[in-house]
């Protein structure tokens, strides 16, 4: 039986329907989304495979400027709905021999290349200091972490600034750092003495099977 389009809109007219009312609320039924997806340019990721991937870590890193000091920074990482993606935090703070305290705070988006076991964190603090980490996905542990390269911009007062780069071992929390271990953790530890003494391993086998990570990337002299 073949329905004319006048006998439609007569039906619909009797039904106190709208016909384009229909067809609106299936064509927004069809295109609910059931998850977020990250750009294209950042690897096309969907919220709800790499959830997972959301949570506190802890950042180890060798000191630019010291050889025989490790760096620990508190690193997030979260998912801005606003952006649709992945995104990284990483707080860190130093404090020198004369007692005097420097804080400082990355931030970025996280790129996952699709059809690789590969993580980037990528940021620009708009103020000379910049750094990529490239990394695995994270390793179920336990516990769970990545293990990547840093290549960063530090500033020297003398010559303005320069390229530094370092391995970097990021292992997740039990949960939310309270104020107290943050600031038992985070900082500027002795190698010899660092709290963690299997993240300082870990970037000793880091360096081991990338080869030598110096201090920095060029000689400023």
């Amino acid at each position: 039986m073949v329905v004319r389009p006048v006998s439609l809109k007569s039906i619909a007219d009797v039904l106190s329907l709208r016909i384009s009312d229909q067809f609106e609320g299936n064509r927004a039924s069809r295109a609910t989304p059931v998850d977020a997806f990250a750009p294209i340019h950042l690897g096309g990721y969907g919220k709800a495979h790499f959830e997972p991937y959301i949570g506190h870590y802890y950042l180890f890193r060798n000191s630019y400027d010291y050889d025989d000091r490790v760096i620990c920074s508190a690193f997030e990482i979260f998912w801005d709905d606003s952006a649709s993606h992945l995104k990284w935090r990483d707080k860190q703070v130093n404090k020198r021999d004369d007692g005097k305290t420097f804080s400082y705070e990355f931030e970025g988006s996280v790129s996952i290349p699709p059809g690789t076991s590969v993580t980037q964190f990528i940021g620009d603090t708009g103020k000379g200091f910049t750094r990529l980490i490239t990394a695995t996905a994270l390793r179920g542990g336990p516990p769970p972490h990545f293990k990547g390269i840093l290549l960063g911009i530090n500033e020297d007062s003398r010559f303005g600034y320069y390229p530094v780069t370092s391995p970097v071992y990021v292992e997740r929390c039990k949960g939310q750092p309270d104020m107290r271990e943050l600031a038992r953790c985070v900082g500027s530890h002795p190698k010899d003495r660092v709290w963690h003494e299997g993240a300082r391993d870990e970037l000793r086998l880091i360096s081991k099977s990338y080869g030598s990570f110096s201090k920095r990337a060029f000689d400023p002299s």
